[in-house]
């Protein structure tokens, strides 16, 4: 049942199919015990809360309130900026396919290569080589949508990165949804996916990471994309976004942080993730998997479905000890420039996404969109840090529905 000032919501434009309800509900959430109803916090188009309202009302409650969006209904499924380095692209004919995707691999002039999913290839014919429009056979994607999946030239690129122990295969069962109107393309960081796994921690620093998807970007001809980023994935895109925001037209944060600000606390994160890098190398992967997936940030994956769990752990467990490892050395939180006096900087529109029951991401995210100037703020429902695997319907929609009002406005 709606209250006031609800709308139901249909972001996607998969005729139809999915079949669980989007609903808008106005609210500030001063605590998991305590809701406190906003009324003036509907944006114009009825779907995500606008940044200025959402902490306007955030700081009348209390300190760690938060006003958001929150998406119901449905069915939960399943450094240094300048590189330096020049890429070449693989494009053959039949390139290599990761769950009926095709994969492309970029080598860099430093020999670290790199693997990226790119839904624009279709029958051996890159989208950077032609300015037509292209379509491939209608499928269904696991998350229970049938679609016809059409590239069309004015939409808008969509470049995803993943978090720390995921890849470009984190997103294979979103893509046929995700690219059903535009290019998707989704980078495995260094150390993760089929990417190298280079010896040096400084390769894998944010700066290199914002660096990498630029590069792709020139060797792939693309000239602006909206970049989404996930968790670890996120940092990258904070920094890509303010180190090149030509190519940034639209920016998704997906439980990302922009660092940590204070200098003690940045100091003992780096120290504890020193120390957690020297276990992967010395235990293996198997062991760090079996700590990581006990830590309390992902207790509310418990109630997916096993076959969604053991998949997420099969793609853990492929993950590379030394890139693992050099990732938490070169990327990790507590070694990477905080970015939160630059958030300001940030023109691009920005959808700040998360799930209600990941309470400091939540805060984060409430502070993000505060501090980003075209932001809106949206926390998805009985949804943890992971809301694109704990609630893939509603996270597509939220995204769809963002990013056509970004191509609707331009």
């Amino acid at each position: 049942m709606r209250s006031a000032g609800t709308r139901s919501i249909d972001g996607s434009k998969a005729d139809g199919a999915i079949a669980a309800r989007t609903q808008r509900t106005d609210r500030v959430t001063a605590s998991a015990a305590e809701e406190v109803s906003v009324a003036n916090a509907v944006s114009p188009d009825g779907f995500a809360v606008s940044a200025a309202d959402t902490v306007t009302a955030a700081r009348q409650a209390s300190a760690a309130s938060v006003a958001a969006s929150v998406i119901e209904g449905g069915t939960t499924a399943m450094g240094d900026a300048s590189v330096g380095c020049d890429t070449s692209v693989d494009r053959r004919s039949n390139p290599t396919m990761a769950d009926g995707i095709p994969v492309r691999r970029f080598t860099f002039s430093d020999g670290v290569e790199l693997e990226l999913l790119d839904t624009g290839v279709t029958d051996g014919i890159d989208p950077g080589d032609a300015d037509c429009a292209r379509s491939r056979p209608a499928e269904t994607s696991t998350v229970g949508v049938d679609v016809s999946q059409l590239h069309e030239a004015h939409t808008l690129p969509l470049f995803l990165v993943h978090g720390f122990t995921g890849a470009a295969a984190t997103w294979t069962e979103l893509l046929p949804v995700l690219g059903e109107h535009r290019r998707v393309l989704a980078l495995s960081l260094p150390g993760h996916g089929g990417s190298d796994a280079p010896s040096e921690p400084q390769r894998y620093a944010a700066a290199r990471a914002a660096a990498d998807v630029i590069h792709v970007l020139d060797a792939l001809g693309i000239a602006r994309v909206a970049l989404l980023g996930y968790s670890m994935g996120g940092r990258v895109a904070l920094h890509t976004a303010l180190a090149a925001p030509a190519r940034v037209s639209a920016l998704v944060l997906e439980s990302a942080s922009p660092g940590i600000a204070d200098d003690a606390e940045r100091a003992a994160r780096a120290s504890s993730d020193a120390m957690l890098a020297d276990e992967i190398d010395r235990d293996g992967v198997e062991a760090f998997v079996d700590r990581w997936e006990r830590l309390p940030l992902w207790e509310s994956q418990s109630v997916l479905p096993e076959t969604v769990r053991q998949r997420l752990r099969d793609q853990r467990l492929r993950s590379d000890a030394r890139g693992l490892a050099n990732s938490l050395r070169g990327l990790g939180a507590g070694v990477t420039p905080p970015l939160h006096e630059h958030l300001h900087e940030i023109l691009a529109p920005t959808l700040v996404l998360c799930g209600e029951l990941d309470r400091k991401y939540v805060t984060l995210a409430c502070e993000m969109a505060s501090a980003i100037p075209r932001s809106t703020l949206t926390v998805a429902a009985n949804a943890g840090h992971a809301v694109h695997l704990e609630r893939p319907q509603e996270f597509i929609r939220a995204v769809n529905a963002f990013l056509e009002g970004v191509e609707e406005r331009a």
